[in-house]
């Protein structure tokens, strides 16, 4: 039996401990703990088949948006154990059998487009062949209840007025909402995690550039919240920017939960950034995670993600990860395509081994990960590992900005990210932004752009006492750009914003591609089992190359996630196929909501 969690308790986080049972197993955890946290522990990370080709699925991240295995749970289908809490006694099963023998037989036929093609001429045969797909297919049954015991069940739909609505309760959203309520404005947070701080309440090292660890900066910053007597609504996701308003849903998984119309004056967007994965054979994994994941485990529920562990990315990200899983004796190797890297963070980790200029990486693993086969210089070798973490690149969340209208456009050593000027202001009026999802790798630059997000959206509801404020924070940004090398390519963006010229680009190779090929279950979206082949096929052999086309061949960031993993993903990948410039390949439309909402919650609007 497999205990992952640390034997000494440094913090008191989840609530009382309570048994739950996976498949007739007894699984022991916490309440307020994420049941995937407690099964991870436990040594189980199979939880789910995919749904094209019934790949063996765990979790790749904790956050609630990231729905890439989702389990029954006291006889609901389609819940997500990042999201669900362990509760006593409840019983929660996975889809863990066998591969059908109709998926064995006719897998190799089941390409990005096959769902638009006949496989068979005849007619008759068609039909019976459309009805065994139809019955194969890995989709949760559906739970049929009366229209009585659903508006039972529902909550009221409830309005919520402010002046100032901060998405995000990161460092850059917390330290806008200060800065709008220390102006006499009435300003809500929300966020879908369960805590506010972001990333860095689970982060024990001191940023670059500042001079407190992250949970320090965070805990100062929910006290100067609690002065300010902001509202802060947590467990509750933004889903949508619909004509008539914001709606909210906060999540009471697996129950349901309940909507929320929000109106507000003037919007921050601060939704940071999102752990895209690597891409590479077997990619899919159980037991291959995001950094975030490696870190909240380890940190925040005292969960060790294994034995011996393997880093993709040689980055600040991967460094800072590898730092924090060193001090706690796990050994690790980080590898890299680049033939040099270097960051700041490079001396944390002295004592791990850095395998650098490698050409592919291959997992290898039945129901789990247990290790990698990277070629370099022409040279198979072999890294044994209980865990991988993929930490190649971090890019903004730009669904909600997108969604909302505000310009998306691609730049270097940004990636996708809002256009944006150096007031925090959008193409879209009272529309604001702050922190990774502007694209700025480092804290110091999310804490300022926070400060100034929320002082432009004072002035814009007409105080001019802030004016003064913000013209000096603005200067300290731009000092602080040039100070921390990322000057050139934020102004690159300003003068986007005010409508200059915008240099024609094409993507060589992502920083999430650890492959030599297109071939092989190399998985851009989890959700839909769409393929790096499949993107390769719909571009060169349909001739589509825009991604909203491709989209509507593959039906990539059309899953669960809703593009939050694969749309970063998809859109560079196609760029690098289609040898194109990433503005012109494009993302796909951002449609509500941007995360599922129960029909029961939907029926008491």
């Amino acid at each position: 039996m497999i205990d992952r969690r640390r034997k000494v308790s440094k913090v008191e986080i989840c609530g009382e401990k309570v048994s739950f049972y996976f498949d007739g197993k007894r699984v022991d955890g916490h309440e307020g703990e994420p049941m995937a946290a407690a099964l991870y522990a436990d040594g189980i990370s199979f939880l789910s088949r995919s749904v094209r080709y019934y790949r063996p699925r765990g979790i790749f991240d904790l956050h609630p948006s990231c729905r890439s295995s989702l389990v029954n749970f006291n006889g609901a289908p389609g819940v997500n154990p990042s999201e669900a809490t362990c509760r006593e006694g409840v019983k929660v099963t996975g889809e863990t059998g066998g591969v059908p023998l109709m998926v064995k037989l006719f897998s190799s036929m089941l390409n990005a487009s096959f769902q638009h093609t006949r496989l068979v001429r005849s007619k008759l045969i068609w039909s019976a062949v459309r009805h065994l797909v139809k019955n194969n297919a890995n989709n949760p049954a559906p739970v049929f209840q009366s229209t009585d015991e659903v508006l039972a069940s529902a909550s009221p739909t409830t309005t919520l007025d402010m002046d100032v609505l901060v998405i995000g309760a990161g460092i850059a959203g917390l330290e806008a909402a200060c800065e709008a309520s220390r102006n006499r404005l009435k300003v809500v947070v929300i966020d879908d995690q369960p805590r506010a701080g972001g990333e860095l309440r689970f982060d024990a090292l001191t940023p670059l550039g500042l001079q407190d660890e992250g949970q320090v900066i965070v805990r100062n910053l929910l006290k100067r919240i609690e002065s300010y007597r902001v509202q802060l609504l947590l467990r509750t996701a933004v889903i949508g920017f619909y004509e008539d308003g914001l709606m909210a849903y906060r999540s009471d998984e697996p129950l349901g939960g309940k909507l929320c119309k929000l109106n507000a004056k003037a919007i921050v967007i601060a939704t940071g950034k999102v752990d895209i994965p690597s891409i590479f054979v077997n990619n899919d994994l159980p037991g291959i995670i995001s950094s975030s994941m490696a870190l909240r485990l380890l940190n925040e529920y005292e969960i060790s993600p294994g034995e011996r562990g393997i880093i993709i990315g040689a980055t600040d990200q991967g460094y800072r990860v590898a730092s924090q899983l060193r001090r706690h004796g796990i050994n690790l190797k980080i590898v890299d395509r680049k033939v040099r890297a270097h960051t700041e963070y490079r001396n944390l980790v002295n004592d791990v081994d850095l395998i650098l200029g490698i050409e592919s990486v291959r997992a290898r693993g039945k129901h789990s990960v247990e290790g990698i086969f990277l070629t370099r210089d022409g040279k198979v070798s072999e890294l044994p590992a209980d865990f991988v973490v993929s930490s190649s690149l971090q890019s903004a969340d730009i669904r909600l900005p997108a969604q909302a209208n505000v310009e998306i456009a691609y730049f270097d050593g940004l990636g996708h990210a809002p256009v944006h000027n150096a007031f925090m202001e959008t193409n879209v009026t009272n529309v604001f932004v702050a922190g990774g999802v502007t694209g700025s790798p480092f804290e110091a630059l999310h804490l300022l752009e926070g400060r100034i997000a929320g002082l432009t959206a004072v002035l814009s509801l007409g105080s001019k006492d802030a004016e003064a404020q913000r013209e000096q924070n603005v200067k300290e940004y731009k000092r602080k750009l040039q100070e921390m090398g990322v000057r050139q390519t934020k102004d690159e963006m300003f003068r986007a914003f005010d409508g200059g010229a915008r240099k024609e680009r094409t993507v060589s190779e992502s920083p999430s591609w650890y492959s030599d090929n297109l071939d092989g279950m190399q998985f851009v979206c989890f959700c839909e089992d769409v393929l790096v082949k499949d993107l390769a096929h719909v571009i060169r052999k349909v001739g589509f190359q825009n991604l909203e086309m491709i989209k509507r061949c593959t039906s990539i960031c059309m899953g669960h996630c809703q593009g939050r993993l694969c749309l970063v993903n998809a859109a560079l990948t196609a760029s690098i196929i289609a040898n194109s410039d990433p503005n012109v390949v494009g993302l796909t439309r951002q449609r509500p909501p941007t995360r599922p909402v129960p029909l029961r919650v939907l029926a008491a609007m």
